[in-house]
């Protein structure tokens, strides 16, 4: 079962956010509020591990 689900957001500035959430509907909506919020000059990458 997992625990909980950490999703990184490194933008080309260098900045890094992590958000920690702890079902599958909280990740789908936090990388879907990113991706809506993503502009077109400005690369997000999206790393998504979990801990067991």
């Amino acid at each position: 079962m997992i625990k909980r689900i950490t999703i990184s957001v490194e933008e080309d500035s260098g900045s890094t956010m992590q958000h920690t959430v702890s079902t599958k509907e909280e990740a789908l909506a936090l990388i879907n509020r990113y991706f809506k919020e993503e502009n077109y000059d400005q690369e997000v990458l999206y790393l998504v591990s979990t801990n067991h």
